[in-house]
C-alpha cells in the first residue's frame, strides 16, 4: 500500500507567486486548502481539487503551481525544498505520480478550484511518503 501523507502540505510549499510587485507585497495573501491525506494503491489514482484563494482586495494574482522535492536542511529535520530549473528527483520523489494545472491567474478577492490527481504505477512497491 502506498500512503501518501502530507501531500496538500508539500504543494503548498510548492506554491510560487510568480508576479508580486515590491509596492504592494505588503496587501498580497495566498490561500490554500484543504490538507488532504491519500492512501492509493498501486495502479490506482486519487484526484481532488485544491481551492486556492487570492486574500488579496486590490491585485490580481499569477500563480505556478509545481510539485517540490525536500529534504532536511540540518539534524533538526527543518525542511529544505529542492529549487530551481531542474533539481535532481530523491529516491521517495512524489514528483513523477502528481498531475496539476501548471500556473492560474486568480482575480483579485477571488479564488480558483485547482485540479489535482496522483497516480500509483501498479509497479511502485509499497512504502510510506
Amino acid at each position: 500500500m502506498k500512503t501518501l501523507a502530507r501531500v496538500a502540505s508539500l504543494l503548498i510549499a510548492a506554491i510560487t507567486i510568480l508576479t508580486v510587485s515590491t509596492a504592494h507585497a505588503a496587501s498580497n495573501g495566498l490561500g490554500v486548502t484543504p490538507r488532504r491525506d491519500f492512501t492509493i494503491q498501486p495502479g490506482k489514482s486519487v484526484t481532488d481539487t485544491l481551492y486556492i484563494s487570492n486574500l488579496s482586495l486590490n491585485q490580481d494574482l499569477q500563480v505556478s503551481l509545481k510539485v517540490l522535492d525536500f529534504g532536511a536542511a540540518n539534524e533538526t529535520g527543518t525542511p529544505a525544498l529542492q529549487l530551481g530549473d531542474n533539481p535532481p528527483q530523491t529516491p521517495w520523489s512524489l514528483r513523477p505520480f502528481v498531475k496539476l494545472t501548471g500556473a492560474t491567474k486568480i482575480a483579485a478577492g477571488k479564488s480558483a478550484n485547482v485540479p489535482i490527481t496522483i497516480s500509483i504505477p501498479a509497479s511502485q512497491g509499497a512504502g510510506s511518503l
